[in-house]
Parts: C-alpha cells; structure tokens; sequence
C-alpha cells in the first residue's frame, strides 16, 4: 500500500471514529443505563473496524499499479512482477535513439575514361559521407557536360567492390544512376546512395561507368581505389 492509500484509509478512520465519539458524547449525556452505552460503543468500534478494512482491501485491489515496460517492481531473487490485472497502468519507455554520427571524407577525384569511346561528361568525385547510424555512404559527385550538345539521358551506374568481392550498388537516394538530362555546358550536383560502412584499414574497388545518349553512349572509366580509416 503507498503513502497515498494509507492516507486515505487513516483520513476515512479518523472520520468514523470522530462521529462515533461525538455520538458516544451525546448519549453520556443524555442517557443514564450505563450497560447500553457501553453494548452501543462496542457495536460501533466493531462497525469501525470492519468498515476500515472493508475500505482498506478495497483501495489495495481497485487501485491501479503502474509497469514500467511491464515491470511493476524490482527483484534481486528471481524474475520481476510484472502486471497482473486488467486496471494496470502500462508505461512503456521507448529505447534512446542512437546518435547519427557521420564522417566525411574529402576526395575532389575526377574519373578517367579508359574506353575507346569516352562520353564528353566529366565526372568529380567531391565528397564521401559515412552515416553509421543508417549503415551507409553518400557519394557527391559534379557532374560537367564538356560536349556541344545536350544529353537528354545522362546517368552514372557504379558499385564499391569490397575486398572480398562483394558488389554494393549505388542507388536513391540521390539521381546520379537515374536518367537526368543535362544541357550543353551545365553543371550538376549529384549523388548516390551506397547501403555499406567501410570498415577501417580495407580497400574498396569503385567502378564507374558515364553515360550520355548524345556523346558517345557509356564509358568505361578507370577503377579508383578507397582505403577508409
């Protein structure tokens, strides 16, 4: 029983007992057969009692217990209470949200083609971001179409290769390996989304191919190699 039930039960007992006093008082004073009074008084202390623990049991199990996720209580010999009845307040607290920690890896690397047919599209690496709290990297690129003419269709499909061979694709977010159309001397900001955290001291293989419907179709640019820390 908490400090609050116990209050309450004490504040109803106090309330009978000081009407059953005040009623004793009334008829000391106004009655003269002494046994009666007394067979009164008994009748009413008894009515007393039974009225607080009537009162009492019913405070205990009306009142309801509070869980903390599921837990009503701590024990050091077993397994912990948890909610046993339907008037159970459940308080669920929700797990910490981890914080996102990120790092960001400078590279400002252009993209060579090394095919027989290169596309006018010139291709920079400018940052890598590693979110090890959503388990992946974001690739930000610059996009520079270098030709006279407009690419209607313009992407660059490319995957990490990690050391034990293992392809992670880039994907959204981001629209670097979607279609996008790029006029004759734009520039783009583009990114890709690659689902992996490199781990320290590994190198990773990245394979790149630019494409352009009007210059030169898809190119083949050489491999550029990643060791993260």
């Amino acid at each position: 029983m908490s400090f609050v039930d116990l209050a309450a039960v004490a504040s109803a007992i106090i309330t009978v007992v000081t009407g059953v006093a005040a009623g004793v008082g009334y008829m000391s004073k106004n009655y003269k057969d002494k046994q009666a009074m007394a067979k009164v008084l008994v009748i009413a202390l008894a009515t007393v009692a039974l009225f607080s623990a009537i009162f009492g049991v019913g405070v205990i199990t009306t009142r309801p217990s509070i869980a903390v996720n599921h837990y009503t209580g701590v024990s050091l010999l077993g397994p912990a209470p948890t909610e046993r009845s339907y008037n159970t307040v459940v308080v669920v607290t929700p797990p910490p949200t981890p914080p996102t920690i990120t790092k960001t890896y400078n590279e400002n690397r252009t993209l060579t083609c090394i095919s027989s047919s290169c596309t006018k599209l010139g291709v920079v690496l400018n940052t890598i971001v590693v979110d090890t709290t959503h388990h992946s990297t974001t690739w930000n690129f610059t996009i520079t179409n270098n030709g006279s003419a407009a690419c209607t269709s313009m992407d660059v499909s490319l995957y990490l290769e990690d050391p034990t061979g293992k392809q992670i694709q880039g994907a959204q977010p981001g629209t670097l390996t979607e279609y996008n159309p790029i006029g004759a001397g734009q520039i783009l900001q583009e990114y890709t989304t690659l689902a992996v955290v490199p781990q320290p001291g590994q190198t990773y293989t990245l394979h790149a191919s630019p494409y352009c419907d009007t210059s030169g179709g898809s190119e083949t640019d050489q491999l550029e190699t990643f060791t993260f820390n």
